[in-house]
């Protein structure tokens, strides 16, 4: 028996790299959209460990402001919560962070936060996510 020699022009060969340079080019932008969005649920837990950890209850903070029961300094730990959730509004209405991997508390906090104050990234995160608070939709 005798095999059958394949012959290939250049221009075979060449189309043949050419669909295979297409494969790899695909694979690669897979890859970086995947890593790039791994990366931003990886954000998200990691500030909702970080928010869970360093909360404060600022309602009950206030309250035993105005009953007396507590000085303006100890208000400091509310004044880094309201920027915490400035910063975590800031990033997840930028899509640097993915919002549906954050901790519930944050995102009930944030929107609290957008229906107490005028803060610009709050009202826009609850704009943008009209039902994400669990507990307000009650």
């Amino acid at each position: 028996m005798e095999r059958a020699k394949v012959h290939l022009t250049s221009n075979q060969i060449a189309l043949a790299a050419f669909g295979l340079s297409i494969v790899s080019s695909g694979f690669g932008v897979f890859q970086w959209w995947s890593s790039g969005n791994e990366e931003r649920i990886r954000a998200a837990i990691e500030l909702s460990d970080r928010y869970i950890d360093q909360a404060v209850s600022a309602d009950l903070f206030r309250e035993q402001y105005q009953a007396g029961q507590r000085t303006a300094a100890d208000l400091e730990p509310v004044r880094r919560q309201d920027a915490r959730i400035e910063y975590i509004s800031f990033l997840v209405n930028h899509g640097l962070v993915n919002s549906d991997y954050l901790a519930q508390r944050a995102i009930c906090d944030i929107v609290r936060a957008a229906n107490e104050s005028t803060s610009s990234e709050s009202s826009a995160f609850k704009r943008n996510n009209p039902k994400s608070c669990v507990a307000d939709s009650k």
